[in-house]
């Protein structure tokens, strides 16, 4: 660690936020602080970037933050962010392990979602990569990091080399425990490979969100959310491929969520939105291999926050986590980028306020 790398502190403590905002924020969300981590901050000789995956530690008051590192820059790991004395450090770091305790090998995983468990144990997701052999997983692992066991994944999910699964890089972006501790839910970021297109400028995506007891890994129930096309089109000129889709989901109750759209565009940058989405009367798509040919009703979807009127430059914001009640209320909301260990990017925290 170089030095002491404060990020944020209580809602007391002085940030700069702009006075005006571009566009109205709801009544009840502000922008509390706000901070950008140093570009290449090691800590324990490692990089901190790659933050993709957040969750809180109301025992400790700390954060886990995961790394979407696939063993290549360092070991596949998540940090330990630390509330104290108005502000957070990063002050741990665990590796994430193999079942014999070995650290997984280069590209064999690639970690995005975390969810604290009831007990100190986690969940987290790893992403399919087809060229690498390396196939969507959920996987539990003890505080240590160490793999305990694989939950049983649909065949859906799965690359069989023939069209079907998870979409390279498009897998499992958003985890969230639900309020029973005994449920998960876990969305792709996009349509498996035989359910729909990915989101372009032009068509939407239906993404899969399934809910998945913890104890025997059996799917309750599976619906599907569709991804919005991508908001606007490059300028004339601009490099890079556009692209839209989910990269987190917080739980707001045990039939609602929220969801995270992440969009890129080359030229313009990044749209962040967070849509509540409730189960009622969508349809229960488990039983479905594919969804061409069927007659699925998705979930609706309403817009709960738009991070433009949080008037600060956003980047690539994958991370989200519920933090601690505040005595007036509302909730905290924390979000961080992912800087995919990019020097253009950055890996920055906002501390939201979310009130009643």
């Amino acid at each position: 660690m170089r030095g002491r790398n404060w990020i944020f502190g209580s809602l007391a403590a002085l940030f700069f936020i702009p006075a005006v905002a571009a566009q109205e924020c709801p009544a009840n969300i502000r922008l509390a602080g706000e901070h950008t981590l140093p570009q290449g901050m090691e800590y324990r000789g490692t990089v901190v970037g790659g933050l993709s995956g957040l969750a809180f530690d109301a025992a400790g008051g700390t954060y886990l933050a995961l790394s979407d590192d696939r063993s290549e820059g360092g070991p596949a790991r998540f940090y330990r962010l630390k509330v104290a004395a108005g502000a957070v450090e990063v002050v741990g770091m665990t590796t994430l392990k193999r079942p014999d305790g070995s650290a997984y090998p280069p590209r064999a995983v690639d970690p995005e979602a975390i969810a604290l468990l009831p007990g100190g144990g986690i969940l987290w997701s790893t992403e399919a990569h087809p060229k690498d052999q390396a196939q969507a997983a959920l996987l539990l692992a003890d505080a240590e990091g160490r793999e305990l066991r694989a939950l049983p994944m649909p065949a859906r999910y799965l690359n069989d080399g023939a069209g079907k699964g998870s979409r390279d890089n498009l897998g499992f972006e958003g985890l969230a425990l639900m309020p029973d501790g005994k449920t998960v839910a876990v969305a792709s970021e996009n349509a498996l490979a035989q359910d729909g297109p990915v989101a372009s400028l032009t068509e939407e995506s239906p993404a899969r969100i399934m809910l998945v007891d913890l104890a025997t890994g059996a799917v309750s129930r599976e619906v599907v959310y569709t991804v919005g096309r991508i908001p606007s089109a490059p300028p004339e000129g601009a490099r890079g491929n556009p692209d839209n889709g989910i990269s987190e989901i917080l739980a707001l109750d045990a039939e609602t969520l929220l969801v995270q759209e992440r969009a890129w565009i080359p030229g313009r940058g990044n749209v962040i939105r967070l849509y509540k989405v409730a189960f009622a009367g969508a349809t229960d798509v488990k039983d479905f291999d594919s969804l061409q040919g069927r007659d699925v009703v998705p979930v609706a979807k309403t817009l709960f926050l738009d991070f433009a009127c949080l008037n600060t430059k956003l980047d690539n914001f994958e991370g989200l986590a519920w933090g601690p009640v505040l005595p007036n209320g509302a909730r905290t909301l924390v979000a961080v980028s992912d800087d995919n260990f990019n020097k253009r990017q950055v890996t920055k925290f906002l501390l939201i306020e979310v009130g009643k």
